[in-house]
């Protein structure tokens, strides 16, 4: 298996686990949950191939490119990601 899909199959767990916990039991911690299911749904878009990508650094327009149907990322997401799951040592 690729790497992106390995990282298109950890995302997409993610955001079907997070939709099933908001959906059963939202509790006190809705906030994270919800801001936990957007940066899986980037993660998704960011590893389908069905948009381009807009590889970002701080000061890129992030609202702006994704009005225009670009995704945006920056590359300190995808490290975070690939840190946290030690994926970066594969």
């Amino acid at each position: 298996m690729k790497p992106s899909e390995t990282m298109l199959r950890y995302f997409e767990d993610l955001a079907s686990g997070v939709e099933a916990r908001l959906a059963s039991d939202p509790g006190p911690f809705r906030a994270r949950k919800v801001f936990a299911l957007e940066v899986a749904r980037l993660g998704v878009r960011l590893f389908t191939g069905d948009r381009p990508v807009a590889w970002c650094g701080v000061l890129a327009p992030f609202d702006l490119l994704g009005a225009m149907g670009v995704t945006p990322c920056f590359v300190e997401f995808v490290g975070a990601q690939l840190a946290a799951r030690k994926g970066a040592a594969a």
